[in-house]
């Protein structure tokens, strides 16, 4: 029955973008990414497991950069980085040969499990951290997510450095902090990612659509609802725009079936190949209601349309 109702959903979703086009739904499991000085990353390969004594620990890799993240439970919760050394998070870029991790004094920062899943068994949550380089440079992450990641077995050989051989990914092309392309015989997993009122918004499939110029993308649950669109041209440019007063740049969250358009908000788009039709961004936005209204904030997606 809830695979019933999430088609008429997506008819009704076509319906109003007027879409005869190129759809494309993923299932947005064993996410990894994050806002690294600026400038988007998305792991390639990720590993989460729990320790004997009941810490987490989740590595996450693209072959030449890396991310490391411990805490002391997997437990849902919020774990302050920068305090001590129980809670870690460290990065590695091997093209730049520079290594960032979080130290007690020096950096601040936290990673917040959101969900832990004891059937799948999965982890979910988010992370924002600052830390010093080995270069003394400051170094911001901001927005990181991690979604759905399955639970697996610790291998301890992925701690190792990159160059001596702590990684398990096939390695794609990149270009240092800058973001990187994309190996072509790997399948594109397209991510999206928000929280609503300060809740991971859960989702399990995305809608990518493009009609009159416009791309639109939407993030579902299985039944359709609860949903979230954003819609933007397709020559959509590198840089920030904003949402509300008109239909080009705009916004939905559709709790109940009925589209809630957000009348103010922000469009990041950071990355836009029109070669390979790739756009990654980031995005907020605020729907009013009366009484409270609803934030969505910490947006992040990568599509190909």
């Amino acid at each position: 029955m809830g695979s019933v109702k999430f088609i008429k959903y997506l008819f009704f979703f076509l319906a109003i973008f007027g879409l005869s086009c190129e759809d494309d739904i993923e299932d947005n499991r064993n996410a990894f990414q994050v806002v690294v000085q600026n400038e988007f990353w998305r792991a390639e390969t990720v590993r989460a497991s729990i320790l004997e004594d009941g810490s987490l620990i989740i590595v996450a890799s693209d072959g030449e950069r890396k991310m490391i993240v411990q805490t002391t439970s997997f437990q849902p919760g919020t774990y302050a980085v920068g305090v001590s050394t129980i809670n870690e998070v460290t990065y590695e870029n091997s093209l730049s040969n520079s290594a960032v991790k979080t130290l007690p004094f020096l950096s601040k920062g936290a990673v917040e499990i959101a969900r832990f899943d004891a059937d799948k068994p999965s982890v979910t949550g988010t992370f924002r951290f600052d830390a010093l380089s080995n270069t003394g440079v400051q170094y911001f992450f901001k927005e990181g997510i991690f979604y759905e990641l399955d639970i697996t077995e610790f291998n301890p050989d992925l701690l190792k450095p990159i160059e001596d051989g702590g990684d398990d990914s096939d390695g794609g092309e990149d270009n240092g902090d800058n973001g990187g392309g994309d190996d072509p015989d790997l399948p594109f997993t397209n991510h999206f990612f928000a929280k609503v009122n300060g809740n991971p918004f859960s989702t399990q499939v995305i809608t990518v659509s493009v009609a009159n110029g416009i791309i639109g993308v939407m993030n579902a649950t299985t039944t359709g609802l609860p949903s979230m669109t954003i819609q933007f041209p397709v020559d959509v440019s590198v840089g920030t725009h904003n949402f509300g007063g008109g239909n080009i740049n705009a916004a939905f969250y559709t709790p109940n079936g009925v589209d809630r358009k957000g009348e103010s908000g922000t469009l990041f788009i950071d990355k836009h190949d029109t070669t390979n039709r790739v756009v990654e961004g980031r995005f907020n936005f605020t729907v009013p209601q009366p009484g409270n209204p609803i934030e969505v904030t910490e947006g992040v997606f990568r599509i190909k349309y």
